[in-house]
């Protein structure tokens, strides 16, 4: 479905909304957050730009260009933004300054995307470079959420990024195979399904 947000056209599911607003409710007044890049990752930037939680500024860091654009206006939102080198075709930094940006931060959530996910290959990305940075993420994180769509599960992207077992929740749709969700409670990690 096309939507427009302040004059800008974008594309929004209605899966990747559901899982937007389920994961921007867990963000707390006064919360450091690091937003990956992607359009679920992006989804969760709008809900907090336009529903923010009550109580102190919430801070965000992100190498995602579309996630910045989203949080651009919100007041409420302290955004630090990873330096880097740029990728114009996944509108996101990477490299060794982003890194090193990251080695220093510390997050209390971390909502992180996937090109895959699966049982044997853990959660995976398209990208090596994006990988590296999600990676990155992880370590700075103290709670790692992933939410993605269920399209993505028992799919196996090109590099790994973490096995399953780190990851603390994981917020996707209806549809998620119910043999997957069950092996990831098993696992103890949290699964949400909207």
């Amino acid at each position: 479905m096309l939507e427009s947000i302040k004059g800008k056209v974008c594309w929004v599911t209605g899966a990747g909304t559901g899982i937007g607003r389920a994961a921007a409710d867990l963000i707390k007044g006064g919360d450091r957050i690091i937003l990956d890049s992607g359009t679920t990752v992006l989804q969760v930037a709008q809900e907090l730009a336009v529903d923010p939680p009550p109580g102190e500024q919430v801070t965000v860091i992100t190498a995602s260009l579309p996630v910045l654009r989203a949080l651009a206006q919100a007041r409420h939102v302290h955004v630090i933004v990873l330096g880097g080198i740029f990728l114009p075709e996944h509108q996101v930094l990477v490299g060794p300054q982003t890194l090193a940006n990251l080695q220093n931060l510390h997050a209390d959530k971390l909502f992180l995307g996937a090109d895959g996910l699966g049982v044997e290959s853990g959660l995976t990305s398209a990208a090596v470079l994006e990988a590296e940075v999600s990676r990155a993420m992880v370590r700075a994180a103290e709670e790692v959420i992933v939410v993605t769509d269920s399209s993505k599960i028992n799919n196996v992207g090109f590099t790994p990024i973490m096995p399953l077992s780190k990851m603390n929740r994981l917020i996707t749709d209806q549809q998620a195979p119910d043999d997957f969700v069950s092996a990831l409670r098993e696992m103890g990690v949290q699964v949400t399904l909207v």
